[in-house]
Protein backbone atom coordinates (compact mmCIF):
# COMPACT_ATOMS: atom_id res chain seq x y z
CA UNK A 1 0.00 0.00 0.00
CA UNK A 2 3.21 2.11 1.25
CA UNK A 3 4.85 1.60 -2.32
CA UNK A 4 1.80 2.48 -4.09
CA UNK A 5 1.13 5.75 -2.55
CA UNK A 6 4.68 7.13 -3.10
CA UNK A 7 4.41 5.91 -6.33
CA UNK A 8 1.57 8.43 -6.89
CA UNK A 9 3.51 10.97 -5.16
CA UNK A 10 6.21 11.08 -7.08
CA UNK A 11 4.34 10.82 -10.62
CA UNK A 12 2.42 13.97 -9.70
CA UNK A 13 5.79 16.01 -8.56
CA UNK A 14 7.08 14.94 -12.35
CA UNK A 15 3.87 15.77 -13.69
CA UNK A 16 3.71 19.12 -12.07
CA UNK A 17 7.48 19.45 -12.63
CA UNK A 18 6.48 18.99 -16.64
CA UNK A 19 3.38 21.24 -16.27
CA UNK A 20 5.37 24.19 -15.19
CA UNK A 21 8.72 24.07 -17.20
CA UNK A 22 5.96 24.19 -20.55
CA UNK A 23 3.25 26.66 -18.62
CA UNK A 24 4.51 28.00 -15.89
CA UNK A 25 2.61 28.06 -12.29
CA UNK A 26 -0.99 28.39 -14.44
CA UNK A 27 0.11 24.57 -15.74
CA UNK A 28 0.44 23.50 -12.09
CA UNK A 29 -2.51 24.69 -11.21
CA UNK A 30 -4.30 23.33 -14.40
CA UNK A 31 -3.08 20.16 -12.86
CA UNK A 32 -4.84 20.82 -9.55
CA UNK A 33 -7.90 21.55 -10.79
CA UNK A 34 -8.09 18.58 -12.77
CA UNK A 35 -7.29 16.14 -9.77
CA UNK A 36 -9.60 18.25 -7.70
CA UNK A 37 -13.03 17.50 -10.27
CA UNK A 38 -11.84 13.71 -11.04
CA UNK A 39 -11.80 13.29 -7.59
CA UNK A 40 -15.04 14.90 -7.05
CA UNK A 41 -16.53 13.19 -10.02
CA UNK A 42 -15.72 9.46 -8.70
CA UNK A 43 -18.95 7.53 -8.03
CA UNK A 44 -20.04 7.04 -4.90
CA UNK A 45 -19.00 4.02 -3.22
CA UNK A 46 -22.03 1.76 -2.44
CA UNK A 47 -22.33 0.63 0.96
CA UNK A 48 -24.18 -2.97 1.70
CA UNK A 49 -26.70 -0.99 3.20
CA UNK A 50 -27.44 1.23 0.17
CA UNK A 51 -27.98 -1.81 -1.90
CA UNK A 52 -30.40 -3.55 0.42
CA UNK A 53 -34.02 -3.34 -1.11
CA UNK A 54 -36.91 -3.03 0.65
CA UNK A 55 -39.58 -6.01 0.52
CA UNK A 56 -41.79 -3.69 -1.70
CA UNK A 57 -39.16 -3.13 -4.07
CA UNK A 58 -38.35 -6.81 -4.43
CA UNK A 59 -41.61 -7.65 -4.76
CA UNK A 60 -42.01 -5.11 -7.78
CA UNK A 61 -38.81 -5.68 -9.51
CA UNK A 62 -39.90 -9.72 -9.13
CA UNK A 63 -43.12 -9.36 -10.64
CA UNK A 64 -41.24 -6.92 -13.96
CA UNK A 65 -39.20 -9.82 -14.59
CA UNK A 66 -41.65 -12.21 -14.52
CA UNK A 67 -44.75 -10.71 -16.61
CA UNK A 68 -42.81 -12.05 -19.54
CA UNK A 69 -42.60 -15.66 -17.99
CA UNK A 70 -46.60 -15.68 -16.96
CA UNK A 71 -47.42 -14.62 -20.24
CA UNK A 72 -45.90 -17.47 -21.63
CA UNK A 73 -47.14 -19.93 -19.20
CA UNK A 74 -50.96 -18.80 -19.83
CA UNK A 75 -50.33 -18.97 -23.71
CA UNK A 76 -48.84 -21.81 -23.70
CA UNK A 77 -51.90 -23.14 -21.08
CA UNK A 78 -54.23 -22.00 -23.61
CA UNK A 79 -52.60 -24.13 -26.59
CA UNK A 80 -53.04 -27.24 -24.38
CA UNK A 81 -56.66 -26.51 -23.41
CA UNK A 82 -57.36 -26.62 -26.66
CA UNK A 83 -58.82 -30.05 -28.01
CA UNK A 84 -56.90 -32.15 -30.34
CA UNK A 85 -58.06 -33.65 -33.78
CA UNK A 86 -57.28 -37.20 -34.56
CA UNK A 87 -54.00 -37.52 -36.80
CA UNK A 88 -55.03 -40.41 -39.40
CA UNK A 89 -51.67 -41.51 -40.44
CA UNK A 90 -51.54 -42.60 -44.29
CA UNK A 91 -54.53 -41.50 -47.39
CA UNK A 92 -54.14 -41.65 -50.66
CA UNK A 93 -50.89 -41.11 -51.88
CA UNK A 94 -50.20 -38.02 -53.82
CA UNK A 95 -48.43 -37.39 -56.87
CA UNK A 96 -45.36 -35.18 -56.95
CA UNK A 97 -45.66 -31.33 -57.31
CA UNK A 98 -44.04 -28.49 -58.25
CA UNK A 99 -44.48 -24.46 -57.59
CA UNK A 100 -44.74 -24.05 -61.26
CA UNK A 101 -47.97 -25.90 -60.75
CA UNK A 102 -49.36 -23.71 -58.72
CA UNK A 103 -52.45 -21.87 -59.29
CA UNK A 104 -53.30 -18.14 -59.21
CA UNK A 105 -53.51 -17.51 -55.51
CA UNK A 106 -56.20 -14.42 -54.56
CA UNK A 107 -55.87 -13.30 -50.90
CA UNK A 108 -59.54 -11.67 -49.61
CA UNK A 109 -60.15 -8.38 -48.75
CA UNK A 110 -62.63 -7.12 -45.22
CA UNK A 111 -64.39 -4.08 -45.66
CA UNK A 112 -66.86 -1.99 -43.96
CA UNK A 113 -69.68 -3.94 -46.00
CA UNK A 114 -68.16 -7.50 -45.14
CA UNK A 115 -70.68 -9.49 -42.59
CA UNK A 116 -68.38 -10.04 -39.62
CA UNK A 117 -70.51 -13.01 -39.20
CA UNK A 118 -69.29 -14.64 -42.13
CA UNK A 119 -65.50 -14.68 -41.18
CA UNK A 120 -65.89 -15.48 -37.78
CA UNK A 121 -64.88 -19.41 -38.73
CA UNK A 122 -61.93 -20.20 -39.91
CA UNK A 123 -58.43 -22.56 -39.70
CA UNK A 124 -55.64 -20.85 -39.42
CA UNK A 125 -52.48 -22.45 -40.72
CA UNK A 126 -48.71 -22.46 -40.17
CA UNK A 127 -45.44 -24.89 -40.74
CA UNK A 128 -42.16 -24.69 -39.96
CA UNK A 129 -38.99 -25.57 -42.04
CA UNK A 130 -35.90 -26.09 -42.40
CA UNK A 131 -35.73 -23.04 -44.50
CA UNK A 132 -36.64 -20.42 -46.92
CA UNK A 133 -35.65 -21.66 -50.44
CA UNK A 134 -37.81 -24.03 -52.50
CA UNK A 135 -36.66 -26.59 -51.80
CA UNK A 136 -36.73 -26.54 -47.89
CA UNK A 137 -38.64 -29.38 -45.95
CA UNK A 138 -41.62 -28.99 -43.99
CA UNK A 139 -40.76 -29.84 -40.01
CA UNK A 140 -43.72 -28.86 -38.34
CA UNK A 141 -47.36 -28.94 -39.60
CA UNK A 142 -49.91 -27.30 -37.28
CA UNK A 143 -53.90 -25.78 -37.72
CA UNK A 144 -56.19 -25.09 -35.24
CA UNK A 145 -59.49 -24.35 -36.24
CA UNK A 146 -61.89 -21.08 -34.75
CA UNK A 147 -65.93 -20.69 -34.28
CA UNK A 148 -66.93 -17.47 -33.59
CA UNK A 149 -63.32 -16.09 -33.29
CA UNK A 150 -62.50 -18.92 -30.39
CA UNK A 151 -60.77 -21.54 -30.91
CA UNK A 152 -62.12 -24.88 -30.70
CA UNK A 153 -59.51 -27.78 -32.33
CA UNK A 154 -55.87 -27.94 -33.15
CA UNK A 155 -53.82 -30.05 -35.66
CA UNK A 156 -50.50 -30.48 -34.88
CA UNK A 157 -47.29 -32.30 -35.27
CA UNK A 158 -43.72 -32.77 -35.99
CA UNK A 159 -42.86 -33.99 -39.40
CA UNK A 160 -39.77 -35.91 -40.38
CA UNK A 161 -37.80 -34.32 -43.48
CA UNK A 162 -35.56 -36.97 -44.52
CA UNK A 163 -32.82 -34.58 -44.33
CA UNK A 164 -30.41 -32.85 -41.37
CA UNK A 165 -31.92 -29.84 -40.05
CA UNK A 166 -29.65 -26.83 -40.24
CA UNK A 167 -28.92 -25.19 -37.46
CA UNK A 168 -29.88 -21.79 -38.78
CA UNK A 169 -33.52 -23.66 -38.68
CA UNK A 170 -33.00 -24.76 -35.76
CA UNK A 171 -32.16 -21.11 -34.12
CA UNK A 172 -35.30 -20.33 -34.88
CA UNK A 173 -37.88 -23.08 -34.13
CA UNK A 174 -36.17 -24.71 -31.59
CA UNK A 175 -36.48 -28.20 -33.79
CA UNK A 176 -33.75 -30.65 -33.56
CA UNK A 177 -33.09 -33.89 -36.01
CA UNK A 178 -33.53 -35.75 -32.36
CA UNK A 179 -37.45 -34.10 -32.27
CA UNK A 180 -38.40 -35.38 -35.47
CA UNK A 181 -36.38 -38.56 -35.66
CA UNK A 182 -39.43 -40.40 -35.06
CA UNK A 183 -42.33 -38.09 -36.71
CA UNK A 184 -44.20 -39.33 -39.66
CA UNK A 185 -43.25 -38.17 -42.68
CA UNK A 186 -45.48 -35.13 -45.07
CA UNK A 187 -47.15 -37.94 -46.81
CA UNK A 188 -48.58 -39.70 -44.48
CA UNK A 189 -50.42 -36.79 -42.54
CA UNK A 190 -51.04 -34.44 -45.46
CA UNK A 191 -54.43 -36.10 -46.06
CA UNK A 192 -55.54 -36.34 -42.08
CA UNK A 193 -54.66 -32.26 -42.40
CA UNK A 194 -56.32 -31.55 -45.61
CA UNK A 195 -59.16 -33.43 -44.06
CA UNK A 196 -58.83 -31.01 -40.98
CA UNK A 197 -59.06 -27.62 -43.27
CA UNK A 198 -61.63 -28.92 -45.38
CA UNK A 199 -63.58 -26.20 -47.49
CA UNK A 200 -63.33 -23.88 -44.33
CA UNK A 201 -61.92 -20.41 -44.66
CA UNK A 202 -57.74 -20.19 -44.56
CA UNK A 203 -56.09 -17.65 -42.42
CA UNK A 204 -52.08 -17.02 -42.09
CA UNK A 205 -49.70 -14.44 -41.34
CA UNK A 206 -47.38 -14.70 -44.95
CA UNK A 207 -49.83 -16.87 -45.81
CA UNK A 208 -48.42 -17.28 -49.13
CA UNK A 209 -45.31 -18.97 -48.12
CA UNK A 210 -47.19 -21.44 -46.16
CA UNK A 211 -49.24 -22.96 -48.95
CA UNK A 212 -46.38 -23.02 -51.58
CA UNK A 213 -45.13 -25.37 -49.17
CA UNK A 214 -48.52 -27.22 -48.26
CA UNK A 215 -49.37 -27.27 -52.23
CA UNK A 216 -45.77 -28.92 -53.14
CA UNK A 217 -46.72 -31.61 -50.51
CA UNK A 218 -50.08 -32.32 -51.63
CA UNK A 219 -52.89 -29.87 -50.18
CA UNK A 220 -55.57 -28.68 -51.79
CA UNK A 221 -56.74 -25.31 -51.47
CA UNK A 222 -59.17 -22.32 -53.40
CA UNK A 223 -61.81 -24.66 -53.36
CA UNK A 224 -64.86 -23.08 -54.93
CA UNK A 225 -66.31 -20.22 -52.20
CA UNK A 226 -63.23 -21.02 -50.04
CA UNK A 227 -61.64 -17.86 -48.76
CA UNK A 228 -57.89 -17.13 -48.26
CA UNK A 229 -56.67 -14.64 -45.84
CA UNK A 230 -53.32 -13.22 -45.11
CA UNK A 231 -52.75 -11.38 -41.53
CA UNK A 232 -49.80 -9.09 -43.20
CA UNK A 233 -51.87 -8.16 -46.13
CA UNK A 234 -54.35 -7.05 -44.19
CA UNK A 235 -52.07 -5.15 -41.13
CA UNK A 236 -50.45 -3.33 -44.16
CA UNK A 237 -54.00 -1.62 -45.20
CA UNK A 238 -54.68 -1.06 -41.23
CA UNK A 239 -51.44 0.00 -39.55
CA UNK A 240 -48.83 2.28 -41.32
CA UNK A 241 -45.23 1.63 -41.12
CA UNK A 242 -43.73 4.11 -38.27
CA UNK A 243 -41.73 5.74 -40.69
CA UNK A 244 -44.15 7.28 -42.88
CA UNK A 245 -47.03 7.73 -39.82
CA UNK A 246 -47.80 11.23 -38.56
CA UNK A 247 -49.29 9.03 -35.58
CA UNK A 248 -46.53 7.28 -33.82
CA UNK A 249 -48.97 5.70 -31.44
CA UNK A 250 -51.38 4.01 -34.56
CA UNK A 251 -48.03 2.84 -36.57
CA UNK A 252 -46.28 -0.16 -36.61
CA UNK A 253 -42.06 -0.64 -37.37
CA UNK A 254 -42.86 -3.72 -38.98
CA UNK A 255 -45.73 -6.01 -39.83
CA UNK A 256 -44.09 -9.35 -38.27
CA UNK A 257 -46.25 -11.36 -36.25
CA UNK A 258 -44.89 -10.91 -32.49
CA UNK A 259 -44.67 -6.87 -33.87
CA UNK A 260 -48.27 -6.65 -34.44
CA UNK A 261 -49.57 -9.10 -31.56
CA UNK A 262 -47.41 -6.82 -29.35
CA UNK A 263 -49.73 -3.01 -30.56
CA UNK A 264 -52.43 -5.22 -30.32
CA UNK A 265 -52.08 -6.94 -26.98
CA UNK A 266 -52.28 -10.27 -27.23
CA UNK A 267 -50.71 -12.78 -25.53
CA UNK A 268 -48.30 -14.83 -27.19
CA UNK A 269 -45.82 -16.80 -26.37
CA UNK A 270 -41.91 -16.11 -27.25
CA UNK A 271 -41.35 -19.87 -28.63
CA UNK A 272 -41.64 -19.76 -32.21
CA UNK A 273 -43.55 -22.79 -32.99
CA UNK A 274 -46.16 -23.58 -35.73
CA UNK A 275 -49.19 -24.06 -33.41
CA UNK A 276 -48.61 -21.16 -30.81
CA UNK A 277 -48.18 -19.19 -34.45
CA UNK A 278 -51.49 -20.28 -35.69
CA UNK A 279 -53.36 -19.22 -31.91
CA UNK A 280 -51.09 -15.84 -31.85
CA UNK A 281 -52.60 -14.98 -35.61
CA UNK A 282 -56.43 -16.72 -35.49
CA UNK A 283 -56.74 -13.71 -32.43
CA UNK A 284 -54.86 -10.90 -34.56
CA UNK A 285 -57.26 -11.83 -37.65
CA UNK A 286 -59.92 -10.61 -35.08
CA UNK A 287 -58.16 -7.80 -34.03
CA UNK A 288 -57.73 -6.67 -38.21
CA UNK A 289 -61.08 -7.96 -39.02
CA UNK A 290 -62.93 -5.45 -36.91
CA UNK A 291 -60.69 -2.43 -37.48
CA UNK A 292 -61.13 -3.17 -41.24
CA UNK A 293 -64.85 -2.74 -40.48
CA UNK A 294 -64.72 0.56 -38.40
Amino acid sequence: MCSIIVFWVIALIVLAVIAYCFFGWIGVVGIIIILVVSWLSKPKETTKEDTKDTPQALRQENAQVNIPVKRDTEFLNEIASIPSAEIVLGGPKISARTLDDLPSIKFNNITIKTNLNTISDYVVVDIETTGVTPDSKIVELSAIRFENFQPVEKFSTLINPECAIPWQATIVNNITDAMVANAPKIEEVISSYQDFIGARTIVGHNLLFDLKFLYVAGLDFALPKQRLYDTLKLAKTVLPRTCYAGDKEKSVKNYKLGTLCDYYAINVSQAHRACSDCLATGKLFEKLAKAKMQ
